[in-house]
């Protein structure tokens, strides 16, 4: 783990904050490839019950449709952007539950 992935962690963790998640709701794996610039960061097992929605919003945000396997792929810059802009899209307080 570098620099770079906990800055994406964090910033996903204060993402999912503001969306009622708690960081092990997320449960988000970086994986850099051998070779090339492309980043994937896998987000395992959703939560169930009424955080499933607050979770699916803030995959919309990420860009992020797909229920079978979400992730978020792009060069190291691509990701950072996208994680900011959800940032500046997602609820501006921590949501209470």
């Amino acid at each position: 783990m570098n620099s770079y992935d906990i800055a994406v962690l964090t910033a996903l963790s204060e993402l999912g904050k503001r969306y009622g998640l708690e960081p092990y709701d997320l449960d988000a794996n970086i994986q850099a490839p051998d070779s090339g610039p492309e980043v994937k960061i896998s987000f395992d097992k959703p939560p169930n019950g009424d955080k499933s929605q607050r979770y699916w919003r803030m995959m919309s945000d990420l860009g992020i449709s797909d229920q079978h396997g979400p992730q978020l792929t792009g060069t190291e810059e691509i990701v950072w952007t996208t994680v900011q802009a959800a940032l500046k899209r997602a609820p501006n307080s921590v949501f209470r539950a």
